[in-house]
């Protein structure tokens, strides 16, 4: 089912997103990892940075090729539906917001992994540790982005 070219991309909510930062910092949540009723909605039994990410992922046994957030989203989703609807931001806005994970990469919406499993490495020499590897095997920090127009497909959220 899988060989040394398979990857995996997944992606989870983010708890160190903008619209989860501002509601700490307004008070509204007291924790940026609490679960919303829109997390518990789509069964998304966690929310998380990128250690915790990255850890589950190793513990998993899988090794991460590339990781990083997509999409800054200033307000919830619902506060976004609203804002689309009143016509107070359009399309160009939502474009601009994918486009400033490039300026600001730890804080989009979401978290995203390309992977693999290790036991799919049939004969390749392992990677060192699961957290950090880019896809050309250059040490990779969170702040690699990604935005899902960029590939033309949309990403299916994952239940972690």
């Amino acid at each position: 089912l899988c060989s040394s070219e398979t990857r995996v991309l997944l992606n989870v909510p983010n708890a160190n997103s903008l619209h989860r930062l501002l509601g700490l910092r307004s008070g509204y949540i007291a924790d940026t990892h609490v679960m919303t009723e829109r997390n518990q909605a789509y069964q998304q039994h966690r929310v998380f940075d990128c250690a915790s990410f990255a850890a589950l992922l190793g513990q998993a046994g899988f090794a991460v090729d590339e990781m990083g957030s997509f999409f800054v989203k200033p307000f919830t989703h619902q506060q976004m539906e609203a804002c689309l609807e009143h016509h107070i931001i359009d399309e160009n806005v939502l474009d601009g917001l994918y486009r400033l994970s490039e300026d600001l990469p730890e804080v989009g919406s979401e978290l995203y992994a390309v992977c693999h499993h290790s036991r799919c490495e049939q004969g390749k020499q392992k990677q060192g540790p699961a957290y950090g590897r880019a896809l050309s095997g250059e040490p990779q920090s969170c702040s690699r982005t990604f935005a899902r127009r960029s590939i033309g497909t949309e990403i299916a959220s994952t239940a972690c």
